[in-house]
This record gives structure tokens, sequence and C-alpha cells, in this order.
């Protein structure tokens, strides 16, 4: 009788100490909730790497990037755009700027940043800016931004706007002296004002002991002057002359 009567405590202390019917389902819930949010974690990466796949195929395979241009020059951030992104910013400055195909894969290939810029906000208010502030019609537009791809990822407003009415106001240019210069020496805007262009055409204008009308005849005439450089070409010419 005392053997069978400490079983029955033993077996009601075990009970006790058990957790209840809905600390097992709260237990299990949380195992569930859990494996929940494993799955889309895992369903994340491999989404991720099949972006990035179909992107890389898409770079190599139609755009013309060599494996090498592919893994040195692309950013992760081009790789990880939805799938279809990328068509539809080549498809959209190969119907802007009139482009062939070899031109557009030239140009992604040289300035692989291109493809980061967003063609509904980036690019379009870029290519307005340029067109209206230059009055470019579309075949200067186009050969601008043929002869300088960089300026698609450049800043508007850091870049263009400061470097424009830099050049407008140094040398007192007209609307249709600017366009000139831009039209035949684009590369002129990848230039650094303070460590570039300030120091040419100061130099220039010392050298030459040009008036800033004479300097500015001189650039509007030779635009192409802005984009070589002093000391290994500028120079050498003058003193051989």
């Amino acid at each position: 009788m005392n053997r069978r009567r400490s079983c029955w405590l033993v077996a009601i202390q075990v009970a006790w100490s058990l957790p209840s019917p809905s600390a097992f389902q709260t237990i299990n819930h949380r195992r569930g909730q859990t494996r929940a949010r494993s799955k889309p974690l895992f369903r994340r990466i491999r989404d991720d790497a099949s972006i990035v796949a179909y992107n890389q195929d898409y770079l190599v395979g139609t755009l013309g990037f060599s494996e090498e241009k592919l893994q040195k020059n692309t950013s992760k951030r081009i790789l990880t755009l939805e799938n279809g992104v990328l068509e539809e910013r080549v498809n959209w400055l190969k119907q802007r700027l009139h482009l062939k195909r070899h031109e557009i894969n030239k140009m992604v290939q040289s300035h692989p940043g291109i493809l980061s810029q967003r063609s509904d906000t980036n690019l379009i208010t870029k290519l307005d800016y340029l067109q209206t502030r230059l009055h470019l019609d579309e075949k200067c537009l186009r050969k601008i931004i043929l002869g300088a791809p960089f300026i698609l990822s450049s800043s508007t407003r850091e870049n263009l706007i400061p470097k424009l009415d830099y050049l407008q106001r140094r040398l007192s240019l007209d609307d249709v002296s600017l366009r000139k210069i831009i039209v035949v020496a684009p590369n002129t805007l990848g230039f650094s004002i303070e460590d570039n262009l300030v120091p040419k055409l100061d130099w220039l204008q010392q050298r030459l002991m040009l008036s800033n009308e004479r300097l500015a005849k001189i650039i509007t005439r030779l635009p192409t002057i802005l984009q070589y450089s002093i000391k290994g070409n500028i120079e050498p010419k003058l003193d051989w002359l």
C-alpha cells in the first residue's frame, strides 16, 4: 500500500513538472514561426542568385561584356537589379539617342555605371537638361553622349551645371558658342574646374598674352584645346613654334 502510494506521488510530481498542453502548443507554434521565417531567407538567397545569374547572362550575351570586365567593372548594384530592368534601360537609351547595337554596347562596357541610372527619373532629366541648356537637336545630343558617355552617370547639379556655368562666365560666351565647345569637345565636362579648367585657361592667357576676348575666340575656334594636357601637349608645341 505504501509502495503504491509512493508511485502515485512520483507520477503526480512528474506530471506537475511537465509543461501544460498549451505550453506544448506554444513551443510548437514558435518552432513553426522559426521555420516560417527561415524559408523566406533561403528563398531570398536563391532568388538573388538567380537574378545575378540572369543579369550576368544578359551583360555577356547581349551587351558583349567579357568575363574579365564583368568581374572588374560591374557593381553588385547592377547585378542585383530585378529581371528585365537592364533591358528596359538599354532599350530606352537606344530609342532616346537613336543608338545602334554596337554603340550602346561600347557605351555601357566602358561606363557600366550608366546602367545603374533610372531612365524614368535620372537619365531623362539629365538629357532634357543638356538639350534645353545647350539648345541641342537630337543629332548634337547624340554626338555629345557618344563622345563622352560618362555624362550619363555624372551628377547634373554637382557636375554639369557648375562646369557649364564656369565656362560661360569665364569666357563670356553666348549660348551658341557654349554649345559649339561642348559639341566639339564633350570630354571637357569630365575635367575638374579647380584642378584643370582654371589653371589651363589661366596658363593659356598668360603664355600667349591674351585678353579675355581673344582667349574666348581661341577656345571657341579650337575647343579641343581644353582636352589637351599643358605639359604633355600644348606647351611642347608652343615651344617648338
